[in-house]
């Protein structure tokens, strides 16, 4: 058979100085073995969203970890006054109730709300990783929602993330209707596994989406992605 060409696809995978120095133990010939709660791999397709997460979620976090874990050992404060670092745990599904519900402004969005059901704070990063029934691959973050902080629920409150189902001008491809979601919480570094995921009910016709679908990061309100009315804290 004659050869065909096909596309290449540049895949880019952000990595921070921690993950880099075991890179470099390995002659730059490989990458590390990933860790049990670290099972999925996440490159991304754009270099620019690459280099951000690199330089604005993962050389920022790795500061932070640091400085944790120094003031644990130590026994003292850390910077934000809430105690050593083992007062704070990442958000999951075994310490939230999560909820998932299309809204009717603006069209084609819903609104995940996630309310925390533990006795500790926890910490909501980044955005909700989202699966669709069996869907393969995971819709990624609408940039532009960062938050400038972690978001860090109190008990018995509530945290927010907004999903962009798909395209309000129909440019969007294979649309598609999804009857379960389960909802991914990522650690204190992207796409690091911070524990259990949740299956928040959808409505019995299910929630139809397409090629565009995106997740906007996590945050205190109900505007995300402009999923939602008001604020709730």
């Amino acid at each position: 058979m004659p050869n065909e060409s096909r596309a290449t696809t540049t895949l880019w995978r952000p990595t921070g100085a921690t993950e880099l120095d075991l890179v470099r133990d390995l002659d730059w010939r490989a990458r590390p073995p990933r860790l049990p709660e670290q099972p999925i791999f996440y490159p991304v397709l754009d270099e620019d969203y690459a280099i951000k997460i690199a330089r604005d979620w993962q050389a920022k976090q790795a500061t932070e970890n640091r400085q944790a874990s120094k003031a644990a050992k130590s026994g003292k404060d850390t910077k934000d006054g809430k105690g050593a670092a083992a007062t704070r745990v990442p958000c999951n599904g075994c310490n939230t109730t999560v909820t998932a519900q299309p809204v009717r402004r603006p069209l084609n969005h819903m609104l995940i709300t996630v309310k925390n059901t533990g006795s500790k704070l926890c910490d909501l990063t980044y955005y909700p990783v989202l699966r669709f029934d069996e869907m393969e691959c995971f819709p990624q973050a609408v940039e532009d929602s960062q938050p400038q902080a972690v978001t860090t629920l109190p008990p018995a409150s509530w945290g927010y993330a907004g999903v962009s189902l798909s395209a309000a001008d129909g440019s969007g491809e294979g649309g598609t209707t999804g009857h379960k979601l389960t909802v991914g919480f990522q650690g204190y570094t992207p796409d690091r596994d911070a524990g259990p995921s949740a299956i928040p009910a959808l409505p019995a016709k299910g929630v139809s989406y397409d090629s565009t679908l995106a997740a906007c990061l996590c945050g205190h309100h109900d505007l995300c992605c402009g999923a939602g009315p008001t604020a709730r804290r």
